[in-house]
């Protein structure tokens, strides 16, 4: 079996995946380092790898494991990071726009995307389309999003577009002594932006605002936090029901 077509079987991705980010195996060392010691996590994937290779022996399916980890490593990017910044409407020689990349983030996303909102605003109201268009084409989106009447101005849109689109989720904040704050974009669990921007017309435009764009396999744990944070309760999936025809 080319071993290039295992990665366009679904079930085989979408198992390989969940297996590195679930057990925080992204990088390509410590997983060698898992196969070597047979964890208990890798012999659970031993077994489920079985089911969709029934033919294949242990040895095999290491031998298996070994070159997919090469493989994956040639094919991860370099870790980098880059200079995004909103200059109160202005241009700057050394760092990329905060919407240019934002943008880019979105159209360039095949399976995932996460995105968080302290304040978001009808501006953001393009973007919103965009993330449709995303939906549509079966990218899964998630929203972590504060409980503020900064959001509410635009919670109304991205509740009827979850409607539309049922991989569309959205996660409210529980916690009323504090804030979720935080400004991300997680593209694939391979690229992401970090910034101080809100989805407002002053974070993307009208504010001076700076973030990172980060490339590289660790970008996956921003992830990791917010599975974290639900985890512990400190987000709810926010459900909305469908109106009826006639009201």
């Amino acid at each position: 079996m080319d071993i290039k077509k295992l990665f366009k079987i679904n079930a085989f991705k979408s198992l390989f995946s969940s297996f590195l980010i679930n057990n925080n195996l992204m990088n390509t060392e410590i997983f060698k380092e898992e196969i070597d010691k047979e964890s208990k996590s890798v012999i659970n994937l031993y077994k489920d790898l079985k089911g969709i290779f029934p033919t294949l022996n242990k040895e095999e399916i290491e031998a298996l494991l070994y070159m997919l980890c090469d493989l994956r490593q040639e094919a991860l990017p370099e870790p980098t990071f880059k200079i995004v910044a909103t200059a109160s409407g202005e241009t700057t020689s050394f760092a990329r726009d905060t919407v240019v990349v934002m943008r880019e983030l979105i159209n360039s996303a095949e399976e995932r995307i996460l995105i968080t909102g302290f304040a978001i605003s009808k501006y953001f109201r393009s973007i919103l389309d965009s993330l449709g268009q995303k939906a549509k084409l079966g990218v899964r989106i998630e929203f972590y999003i504060d409980i503020n009447d900064i959001v509410l101005e635009m919670l109304e849109e991205i509740q009827d577009l979850s409607l539309k689109y049922e991989n569309i989720l959205i996660y409210r904040y529980k916690c009323t002594a504090s804030n979720m704050h935080a400004k991300v974009i997680l593209m694939d669990d391979k690229r992401a932006l970090v910034t101080s921007a809100n989805l407002s017309y002053n974070g993307l435009i009208n504010n001076v605002e700076v973030g990172v764009l980060l490339q590289g396999a660790d970008v996956a744990q921003i992830r990791l936090f917010f599975e974290e944070l639900k985890d512990r309760n400190l987000f709810t999936l926010y459900t909305k029901k469908k109106k009826r025809e006639n009201e």
